[in-house]
């Protein structure tokens, strides 16, 4: 609902499963309540964000980054 708070986490794991901490990641919400930030994984490899809506509608979010490992 309008208003609400919501929160998307994204976990970046290696090939061999241990996280990447330190990571940069895009972070971008598309719909009826559009935006973009940067943010860094945290020690747990972990990426969060959290966004209350102010418009009606579906909102979309998409966690990227790109590192080698």
């Amino acid at each position: 609902p309008r208003g609400t708070t919501h929160t998307a986490t994204a976990t970046f794991r290696r090939a061999d499963g241990s996280v990447v901490s330190g990571l940069p990641v895009s972070v971008s919400v598309t719909g009826a309540n559009p935006f973009q930030i940067d943010a860094f994984t945290d020690a747990a490899g972990r990426a969060s964000w959290a966004w209350a809506g102010a418009n009606p509608g579906t909102d979309v979010i998409e966690f990227a980054a790109f590192f080698d490992g």
